[in-house]
């Protein structure tokens, strides 16, 4: 952090490759901010491009990171425990840059499930966010425009609610390359959870 030029990674937590493999972007949880890597392809040398900041910090305390990008390579996601959100950023297809583009916050315009939000996954189809909220030990699910990938809150799958098991203390959250499942790995429960998957709303 800091050295030559670079700034942004106090405390990097999470990164994600671009799908044209030009740029790799870097979740800092300190910062509070995503910084763009521009990459050289045949060598895989990383050039610093600038830092994209989206928090305020503004509940303290630790912090947790994470970051996903939508396979059409439209929209970067990136998550903050400290600020209990979630951003969408909209993704300069030919440079990389990244304009911001809206947020959700924890219990506010009916969004729930993103209570520490430390991990963030985009469906390979594009339809879907989910990210794993560690305070509200489940999933938070949100589906997403194709236009302009802005998302829209559609339901929270919790541990102990429904029937569903395995979700205390969520870790991390993945969705199967073919679409049909969701797994997330909960700390508390010792558990991998596995959901199916609807191919038309994306809920669990």
């Amino acid at each position: 952090n800091q050295v030559g030029g670079v700034t942004g990674l106090d405390g990097p937590d999470s990164a994600v490759v671009s799908p044209d493999g030009g740029q790799l972007y870097v979740d800092s949880a300190n910062d509070v901010s995503v910084v763009l890597l521009a990459r050289k392809t045949q060598t895989g040398e990383l050039l610093f491009q600038g830092e994209n900041v989206y928090g305020s910090m503004r509940y303290g305390g630790t912090n947790a990171a994470a970051i996903d990008i939508a396979l059409d390579g439209e929209n970067v996601y990136a998550v903050s425990s400290a600020e209990n959100s979630l951003t969408v950023f909209a993704r300069d297809p030919s440079l990389g840059g990244l304009t911001l583009l809206e947020q959700h916050f924890d219990g506010m315009d009916g969004v729930d499930g993103l209570g520490y939000a430390r991990s963030v996954a985009v469906s390979p189809d594009g339809r879907n966010v989910y990210v794993g909220g560690r305070d509200d030990n489940g999933i938070a699910v949100f589906s997403r425009s194709d236009f302009t990938g802005r998302l829209t809150f559609v339901e929270l799958i919790q541990d102990g609610v429904g029937g569903v098991d395995g979700l205390g203390n969520i870790h991390t959250v993945t969705v199967s390359p073919d679409d049909d499942h969701v797994y997330a790995t909960g700390g508390v429960d010792d558990a991998v959870a596995v959901f199916e998957r609807s191919a038309v709303t994306g809920e669990l």
